[in-house]
C-alpha cells in the first residue's frame, strides 16, 4: 500500500507520461509563472498592512527588514506536498492535461 504523499508521486507521473515533454514543460512553466505570482499577491499583502511613511510603506516599522523578508517567504512557501498536488491540479486543468 503506498502512502498519500507516494500516491500523489505517482500520479503526477502517470499524467506527466501520457502528456510527453513539451507539454510537461510548458505545464510547468505555466504553474511557476501562477505560483510567483500567487507569492507576489502574497507579499503585497502583508506589505499593505505596513504603516505608510511617505505613501510607501514604513519598513522601519516591521523590524530589520532581511528577517522579515525570510520570514513572510517561509510563511508563503508551500510544502513540498502541497506543492506537488497543486502542480498535479494545475497540470490536469490545462486543456491536454
Amino acid at each position: 500500500m503506498r502512502s498519500p504523499r507516494e500516491n500523489l508521486e505517482w500520479r503526477l507521473v502517470s499524467v506527466f507520461r501520457s502528456l510527453g515533454r513539451e507539454a510537461v514543460r510548458q505545464g510547468i512553466v505555466s504553474f511557476m509563472g501562477r505560483d510567483r505570482e500567487r507569492m507576489a499577491q502574497g507579499l503585497l499583502s502583508k506589505l499593505q498592512t505596513l504603516p505608510l511613511k511617505d505613501g510607501r510603506p514604513d519598513l522601519s516599522a516591521i523590524g530589520d527588514p532581511a528577517a522579515v523578508a525570510k520570514e513572510w517567504a517561509s510563511e508563503l512557501k508551500l510544502s513540498e506536498d502541497e506543492l506537488l498536488d497543486r502542480l498535479l491540479a494545475h497540470i490536469e486543468a490545462q486543456p491536454n492535461g
